[in-house]
């Protein structure tokens, strides 16, 4: 309810956003049992929130995200696309701010399908269906049985091989089939999971033939397994994916998506991987990232902010890092002889902070 409030309690002036935050950390103070002098930047700190002004500018902005990747099935939007609503300036100058902060372009934000035909795929998806899927099995093995299970099962079909990489720098994918392959830069804000589906989806679009039968490999448990339990709740990316299947299947294609071990000797497999693996700066960039991702990581930044607050302020240099309760809070529950709860933390009262996190 406060998510979908946020939209319009955003909507308020500066000076009522401001009485949430006092709201915010007499209710912190009580809760932490901190004196009432206690410097809101330390107390935001120790409780490793950002500002409930702030969480609230957020919420407004990520409600605005998800609609616009829910595209013609949201109420701002018409069916052709085009806004139903108009945002204020103080809404559209923040989803701005963020996509320009993400260098994002709004129309890359993967969306929802037009159709809802997608959650009745029928494609076989084979998790733990043959014996090389076992990942304790030597590598000899798994190739030995991999192609065993291609010969007898698969022969008639076309097989391509997906894979996707992710560095501090990149975030890559890749496909490779008997005549063809392909390798991508991807938006770097794409979780590993986001970009294992979008190679199966460039897959499709790129290296599939009009062959009758067609099998994908993925490394990417996580990734079928989602599209076995497909709903309107989905990720976007997870939806695109299986729309793009429902397509050739009304063509009658007949597609299977074959999970296999990483790492475990599959010629494809690793032939995709290393070319996943080789992607730089200068290579080919594609532009689509999954609004999932986009929160995910405006979640991180707000996350961040006070972190940067507090190392900006002059308390840092005398302070140094302080660590958050949440942070402590696991190691303390272990301890004997030591309470954790927050009423029983010890403060120098002279400066209203806890040098000590703990006491016996």
């Amino acid at each position: 309810l406060f998510f979908y409030n946020c939209s319009t309690i955003n909507k308020w002036l500066a000076t009522h956003l401001n009485i949430c935050d006092v709201i915010q950390t007499t209710a912190l103070r009580t809760e932490l049992g901190l004196p009432i002098w206690t410097l809101n930047i330390i107390l935001l700190k120790l409780a490793a929130q950002e500002t409930l002004s702030g969480k609230i500018k957020r919420l407004a902005t990520q409600f605005f995200l998800k609609h616009i990747a829910y595209g013609a099935h949201s109420p701002l939007y018409r069916n052709d696309g085009t806004q139903s609503v108009k945002l204020t300036n103080k809404d559209s100058s923040a989803l701005d701010q963020i996509l320009s902060a993400f260098n994002i372009d709004i129309n890359h934000i993967i969306k929802f399908p037009i159709t809802l035909d997608c959650l009745n795929i029928k494609c076989k998806i084979h998790l733990h269906s043959f014996l090389f899927q076992d990942k304790s099995l030597p590598k000899t093995t798994i190739e030995s049985l991999f192609e065993d299970t291609i010969w007898t099962h698969f022969s008639n079909f076309f097989l391509i091989a997906t894979d996707a990489s992710k560095s501090q720098q990149i975030t890559s994918i890749a496909g490779t089939s008997s005549t063809n392959s392909f390798a991508y830069r991807l938006q770097h804000l794409n979780s590993i999971f986001s970009a294992e589906a979008l190679a199966l989806c460039q897959a499709l679009d790129e290296l599939s033939n009009d062959e009758d039968n067609l099998l994908l490999l993925t490394d990417s448990l996580s990734v079928l397994q989602a599209l076995t339990n497909l709903s309107i709740k989905s990720h976007k990316i997870i939806l695109r994916l299986a729309a793009k299947i429902a397509t050739r299947e009304k063509f009658h294609q007949n597609i299977v998506l074959l999970w296999t071990p990483g790492h475990a000797g599959i010629k494809c497999n690793e032939k995709a991987d290393t070319l996943a693996r080789r992607v730089s700066e200068s290579d080919l960039n594609i532009q689509w990232v999954t609004v999932e991702d986009i929160i995910t990581q405006l979640k991180v930044y707000s996350g961040n902010q006070t972190d940067a607050m507090y190392r900006g302020s002059k308390y840092y240099a005398t302070l140094g890092d302080i660590p958050s309760i949440l942070t402590i809070a696991p190691w303390l529950k272990n301890r004997r002889g030591y309470c954790h709860h927050p009423h029983n933390i010890t403060y120098d009262y002279n400066t209203g902070i806890a040098p000590q996190i703990w006491a016996k």
